[in-house]
């Protein structure tokens, strides 16, 4: 009987980018740190933002009368971002968001490591592996996201310390240009920090995995918050 093609196995790392800020600016990236990589991980979810993501509820102005009849009138009224103008949704905080929830076994410089990040608003890019494929036995690929650390939780404990941590992904980072119309970092530099037979992942007790470049289509989705998957 020929195997069912399906997805399947926990995953087993997370790769962590840290973006560097350009001085005196908080959304500009100026260049990439050093990969950070959690080989013990105990979950990496991802979760993908539907077309309803940003929507709002209409918001209106209510008075009761008698009887408890309500009368309302639309509030048009907008929140808006005083540094660029931009209005924010006010479902923001809502979990239709491109994210990776994660929980992992960390060093004490791994967890300073998250710890700085989710203080700072630091950028990070993240990769993780998708599962197995059924019919192979492989990794069958990789996904990627661009953003902030979030909500994170230290969970000390008498076993192994595990943390817990979401990856946002944020549309707002921008990318150097010492050159004007000259990004100073693309998907090359990313590629030569993080992916690709140079740069190999081993999870405790499995075989090292070659986690698949990303191209420059993918970095544009990167940079416009979105979650990359890449299929072997």
């Amino acid at each position: 009987m020929p195997a069912i093609p399906l997805l399947y196995g926990e995953p087993t790392f997370l790769r962590l980018v840290p973006g560097v800020f350009s001085a005196g600016q908080a959304i500009e990236i100026a260049s990439l740190g050093s990969k950070v990589d959690f080989l013990n991980a105990v979950k990496v979810l991802p979760a993908f933002a539907g077309t309803s993501s940003g929507d709002e509820s209409p918001k209106y102005h209510t008075t009761e009368g008698a009887n408890k009849n309500q009368y309302s009138v639309l509030d048009g009224s907008k929140n808006y971002n005083i540094l660029d103008g931009s209005v924010i949704s006010e479902d923001a905080g809502a979990d239709n968001q491109n994210k990776f929830e994660a929980s992992v076994m960390a060093s004490p410089a791994q967890r300073s490591t998250v710890i700085t990040a989710y203080e700072n608003g630091t950028p990070v890019i993240a990769s993780r592996e998708i599962g197995r494929d059924s019919e192979t036995g492989l990794i069958a690929g990789y996904e990627f996201i661009l953003g902030k650390v979030t909500d994170f939780k230290d969970n000390p404990q008498a076993g192994p310390h595990t943390i817990d941590f979401t990856i946002i992904g944020i549309a707002t980072f921008t990318i150097k240009e010492t050159v004007p119309g000259t990004p100073d970092i693309d998907h090359t530099d990313y590629n030569s920090i993080a992916t690709g037979a140079g740069n190999t992942i081993q999870p405790t007790n499995e075989t090292a995995r070659t986690i698949t470049e990303i191209d420059g289509t993918d970095w544009t989705r990167l940079l416009a918050g979105k979650v990359v998957t890449k299929l072997v």
